[in-house]
């Protein structure tokens, strides 16, 4: 039987309907983690979340060696936007063909990051684009538009853009709820910024990074985080 589903001729919103009633609340309860079991008897295989992707695709397979770029500390260094997006479609042309040859390797990627380095103690800070929210802004959109690509319809990679709001502090890092809300007005409209003018603006393109990493719960932890069972419960992670 062929679901409406699978149909590729028609419009996306009635195939995502037509999957989601099709689903049990079990199975969609088992899609709230990185990774996502197979639901056979709809003919959806599973699905795996994550591959580190901010110097470039990880393979994580010796025997598939992958391009490294230099730390996007020093990528900022050029000032190159258009540079970032020809790297960017490296990342995602070597991540296509990699899940090509084996469906278990990620196409939803983690990158770029879009944290503003601020704080030296931070420990991540190899991971950005340097202070200014401008600069990590352009870069982080054009890396985004490479890796997703420019087709209308199909995206090459599902970029992510990481980490959590105002993520590069020590203070009291993992009380989001509390925390974040008091940062004062100039220094949230900073860590904002990134967003506003880098990939999930559509200024000169459609929005291209649909996935956010590190949204929190209450207790502070990340709900990306699972162990490899799926279960809820904050211990291990199948990503970081």
């Amino acid at each position: 039987m062929k679901y409406p589903f699978r149909e590729p001729s028609l419009a996306l919103d009635l195939r995502v309907d037509d999957l989601v009633s099709r689903l049990t609340l079990d199975e969609k309860i088992s899609m709230l983690t990185t990774w996502q079991k197979a639901v056979p008897r709809l003919g959806i295989g599973e699905w795996h979340i994550g591959a580190e992707v901010a110097r470039g695709y990880v393979s994580r397979n010796p025997e598939k060696p992958t391009t490294v770029f230099p730390e996007p500390i020093g990528l900022a260094a050029t000032f190159d936007s258009g540079l970032m997006e020809k790297l960017g479609e490296i990342a995602g042309r070597e991540a296509r063909i990699l899940h090509a040859e084996n469906p278990k390797t990620n196409l939803m990627l983690w990158g770029p990051t879009v944290d503003a380095c601020r704080d030296p103690r931070w420990g991540r800070n190899e991971e950005g684009y340097g202070e200014d929210p401008f600069l990590t802004g352009a870069l982080s959109k054009a890396y985004t538009l490479g890796m997703a690509g420019r087709d209308p319809k199909y995206m090459r990679t599902v970029p992510t853009l990481k980490h959590f709001f105002a993520n590069n502090n020590e203070y009291r890092r993992g009380e989001l709820h509390e925390h974040r809300a008091k940062l004062r007005k100039r220094r949230r409209r900073q860590a904002l910024r990134p967003l506003l003018f880098g990939g999930s603006r559509p200024k000169l393109h459609r929005p291209r990074a649909f996935d956010f990493k590190n949204a929190r719960r209450k207790d502070g932890r990340p709900n990306h985080r699972r162990n490899r069972g799926g279960q809820a419960d904050g211990k291990g992670g199948v990503g970081e």
